[in-house]
């Protein structure tokens, strides 16, 4: 079994936002993680620690949908998952 690892950089020119300068307001959508789908490689959580976190089967999850602005969780989740598994649903 191959063991995937992602490190993510949280210096100049990482492209990781100040997530405390930049945290959302309550929204009608909210990111939703496909578990199926998802590699567990945290790089949501790395960039995103205020929403999403691990589950206890090592998936990852949202467990904070206003941590971070809706254009900061597009950013650097949805579009940096590498098997595209994090999208947003209506509430």
């Amino acid at each position: 079994m191959a063991v995937i690892c992602a490190i993510v950089a949280n210096g100049p020119g990482s492209g990781r936002a100040d997530l405390e300068e930049e945290k959302g307001e309550p929204v009608a959508r909210r990111p939703w993680v496909d578990k199926e789908q998802c590699i567990s490689c945290g790089i949501c959580i790395a960039n995103c620690p205020q929403v999403f976190r691990f589950d206890s089967h090592g998936k990852s999850e949202c467990y904070d949908p206003a941590g971070a602005a809706q254009e900061v969780i597009q950013a650097q989740a949805v579009e940096l998952c590498p098997v595209s598994c994090i999208g947003w649903e209506e509430q």
